[in-house]
């Protein structure tokens, strides 16, 4: 061996120079463990704790070593006999405990498995080793262990380490692998050298410990390798997305804003934006999670290159099978980009992008893993690849955001349940409030004389019937009369002590009933007349006016008694006591209640009187579901019931009314939202039927499960009569007219509707109409003079 090399083989070998070997490597393996402790409290990850316990046990083995070499060359121990035996042996178990940390930093069982079992035998060997250099001749002083039988063994199993460390490393690539390939190709040749070329006169691997001296810094690549994902070049590095991530105030406001949020679809478009605001995203939409249904559903989306918010959409979960496995399990997701995953042309055409480019999935979950919400972050413009750090940030801002999301879905929840209280406390209502009722009924009935009217066309006793009806209306206001005076009599009572000002004014609201007393009975009188002009041309278009004439007169009345009682409920003409303001809030909302009943009137005998013309257009129906899709998330959400659209590919355009059909679309959707109990599912499904020398038309279905309609009352489903004094149909959400006008408009357009139900089930409202077919609206009879 050339003596200047072997000189240089010396220095870590002999004192003090072997002192000066372990400090180094301790001094190293420090400053990687240090690292590996900061990346452990920013991260918080298995990862982290991984690679401080192993650094750890490597700067454990150093420090023993650094003591035991100090005390041999003090000549407190025996350096032959112990100290070579123990340098191999450490040498071999850091050896296995770097290829540990380089090849495997996540947790894998097996392998873990597989090391501690290899870390057993090679301390086993070790003893076997020391026992055996222990039983050689003492009184060979010559003997060193470099060239023994054990240095040649303790080469042979490093060798075989450092190939099989090489080998894992190439084949698994984990973040960082170039470090550790170049740490373990340095050592090998630093044990294949000694193991060649050994010290004879010496106990201890020159040529190793000059490797484990220029390749142990290496180390210091451990704690930051998870910065070494392969970015693009306008992808910051892990520091500058942290600092990114902590200096976005802004965006982090408005996350706590939304706590004060009150409307649940704003609430869910200013949390989309505001996470793809503070995550850097293109374009963030979020998904809400649905029981039985093979759609995905993102209600709403914001694309921040554009500064607009995304409409919402639905997607087969067979198009997009790994993020619909990652949202359904609650599992964080990154796909990159240029994979071949389907999720992401399945994308594209609903957001109207080219490419979506990286996509990284989070779920917001409760604590005990109930799924709330479903974050998608894509980046079709800047084309960033998502990391495990953004990944992290993410989770962690989810979770922040469960509590604030589980708030406002209950808050939806026990709004709900208060308005039902709410009108079920109107409903049972039977002290003051009654007065007001038994108005409500005269106005009820007059829509019910519209009915009679044509009916009474076909019968030659209809001006009895209409004396009948006229009889019954003036015991029912000298009832009204009679609960006005037990009302102002109560007034009077509990305003003896209180401001004259106000009773007042509460008289002066009485008199204002007592005038739309008077009012009804006048339309009595006008009825009656429009009766004995029977013989008059066209009665029943008079018969409307007439009609849509009382409802416009009694607005006036029921504006003054609204605007009298807010002006006592002010409390600027005196103060109220208890028992006031509680009668006063009762008129307030039976005398709203009334106005809408007349706005449905006035609809209704213009429908029939084809006052609101049709304007139809050729409109795309894909749309008009979307936008009724859209408009019914938030109900939806609130029952969490699930909503299955069944449509084709494509759908043909149809020659309707814009309005109308949206109309249509929206109150039987709303009708099936009402009667659906909680968890249920509401099915829409359209198809084109096509016959042989018949028009093709467009068949729009819509399930529900809310029991299934009585046979005997199957007739009154599409009916206008008011059903406040009768029973509440079984299996109809809404007590209006409202399905009665979806029958309306879709006569209008030529089609028909009907209903089919199953007791114990549900029903399915049917809706056919023509397709691509000029509609001519009917021709209106000739006016009477």
């Amino acid at each position: 061996m050339i003596p200047i090399f072997e000189q240089f083989l010396l220095l870590p070998v002999t004192p003090p120079g072997n002192l000066a070997y372990h400090a180094v490597l301790a001094f190293t393996i420090f400053g990687a463990l240090q690292g590996a402790l900061n990346y452990r409290r920013t991260f918080n990850g298995p990862e982290g704790r991984r690679m401080a316990f192993g650094l750890a046990s490597l700067l454990f083995i150093q420090v023993a070593l650094f003591a035991l070499t100090g005390l041999a060359w003090q000549g407190l121990i025996g350096a032959e006999s112990l100290v070579p035996v123990l340098d191999r042996a450490a040498g071999l178990l850091s050896s296995l405990v770097i290829i540990w940390l380089w090849t495997f930093p996540k947790k894998n069982r097996l392998a873990d498995a597989t090391f501690l079992l290899v870390g057993v035998l090679l301390v086993a060997l070790a003893v076997y080793g020391w026992v055996w250099w222990q039983g050689l001749n003492p009184v060979d002083e010559a003997r060193y262990f470099n060239g023994s039988v054990a240095d040649v063994v303790g080469g042979g199993i490093a060798l075989v380490l450092f190939l099989l460390g090489l080998f894992i490393v190439i084949i698994r690539r984990p973040s960082g692998w170039g470090y550790g390939m170049a740490m373990f190709l340095g050592l090998t040749a630093g044990t294949l050298v000694h193991w060649l070329t050994p010290l004879v006169d010496n106990d201890f691997a020159g040529a190793v410990r000059l490797a484990e001296m220029a390749f142990y810094p290496l180390l210091l690549a451990l704690p930051q390798r998870s910065s070494l994902t392969v970015q693009p070049d306008d992808t910051p590095t892990t520091r500058s997305t942290v600092s990114r991530f902590s200096s976005d105030l802004k965006a982090q406001q408005e996350l706590l804003r939304l706590a004060s949020s009150s409307s649940p679809k704003q609430f869910y478009q200013e949390l989309a934006r505001s996470i793809s605001q503070l995550m850097g995203a293109d374009i963030c939409i979020l998904e809400i999670p649905q029981l039985n249904t093979d759609t995905l559903i993102f209600p709403v989306g914001y694309n921040q290159n554009m500064d607009r918010q995304v409409e919402g959409f639905t997607l087969d979960q067979r198009k997009a099978p790994n993020l619909t496995d990652a949202l359904r399990h609650n599992r964080p997701m990154i796909i990159k980009p240029g994979s071949n995953s389907p999720d992401l042309l399945s994308l594209i055409p609903p957001l109207a992008i080219n490419q979506v480019g990286s996509i990284l999935a989070v779920p917001v979950v409760t604590k005990n893993q109930a799924s709330l919400l479903g974050i998608v972050l894509l980046t079709p413009y800047s084309k960033r690849a998502w990391t495990e750090n953004d990944q992290m940030f993410l989770t962690e801002a989810a979770q922040a955001l469960a509590p604030i999301v589980l708030q406002m879905q209950q808050s939806v929840r026990q709004q709900e349940d208060l308005d039902a209280t709410r009108q079920r406390l109107q409903a049972l209502d039977g002290d003051a409030t009654q007065a007001i009722g038994e108005n409500a009924q005269l106005i009820s009935r007059l829509e019910e004389y519209q009915q009679l009217l044509y009916e009474e066309k076909q019968r030659s006793d209809s001006l009895a019937a209409l004396v009948k009806e006229h009889t019954s209306q003036l015991e029912t206001i000298t009832t009204l009369e009679q609960r006005n005076a037990t009302l102002e009599a109560q007034v009077q009572q509990d305003t003896l002590s209180g401001d004259e000002s106000t009773e007042a004014q509460l008289r002066q609201v009485l008199g204002e009933m007592a005038s739309m007393s008077t009012s009804l009975f006048q339309a009595d009188q006008k009825m009656l007349e429009l009766r004995t002009k029977t013989a008059e041309a066209d009665p029943e278009r008079r018969d409307q006016d007439v009609i849509i004439s009382i409802a416009q007169e009694l607005r006036q009345p029921m504006s003054s008694i609204v605007g009298y009682t807010d002006l006592l409920l002010s409390e600027s003409v005196g103060l109220l006591g208890a028992m006031q303001r509680k009668f006063l809030e009762r008129v307030k909302a039976s005398s709203e209640r009334m106005g809408g009943l007349l706005e449905e009137l006035i609809q209704v005998s213009a429908l029939d009187d084809r006052q609101n013309a049709l304007s139809p257009e050729l409109v795309d129906l894909s749309a008009i579901i979307d936008e009724a899709v859209a408009g019914m998330i938030a109900q939806l959400s609130e029952k969490n019931i699930a909503l299955q659209v069944d449509l084709p590919e494509e759908l043909p355009p149809i020659q309707a009314d814009l309005e109308a059909l949206q109309q249509v679309l929206s109150n039987l959707l709303h009708n099936a939202c009402l009667i659906t109990p909680a968890d249920g599912q509401i099915t829409l499904r359209a198809r084109v039927e096509s016959k042989n020398n018949v028009p093709n038309f467009l068949l729009l279905q819509v399930t529900d499960q809310g029991g299934g309609i009585p046979a005997e009352d199957m007739p009154r489903v599409f009916s206008r009569l008011y059903r406040a004094d009768n029973a509440l149909i079984q299996g109809v959400g809404e007590t209006g007219i409202g399905l009665s006008i979806v029958k309306t408009l879709v006569e209008a357009h030529g089609g028909r509707i009907w209903v089919d139900t199953e007791m114990g089930r549900g029903s399915s409202f049917s809706v056919l109409l023509p397709l691509v077919e000029t509609i001519i609206a009917p021709e209106t009879g000739g006016q009477s003079g």
